[in-house]
């Protein structure tokens, strides 16, 4: 639960920057990594498929649902 409210967290600072800047994101070539913690909880998901866009993108629309809690995301990707 916590790498879902991290992913959160990165997705909010992303979109901050965004606005803030008018243009742009997180750079991937200084601070990349932090973008990873999506990678990582979709790499341990009930979704995950190797080079799958269509798994990827199930995964996707759950991990980006604000209108869910936390728990219940991770319910949801971990197959609870």
């Amino acid at each position: 639960m916590i790498l879902i409210k991290a992913n959160d967290d990165v997705a909010e600072l992303n979109r901050v920057i965004s606005e803030l800047a008018g243009v742009g994101q997180i750079r991937e070539d200084k601070y990349g990594g932090i973008l990873k913690i999506g990678d990582l909880i979709y790499h341990n998901s009930v979704f995950y498929e190797e080079n799958s866009d269509e798994a990827f993108s199930r995964f996707y629309a759950i991990i980006s649902n604000a209108a869910l809690g936390v728990e219940e995301r991770c319910d949801l990707i971990l197959g609870n």
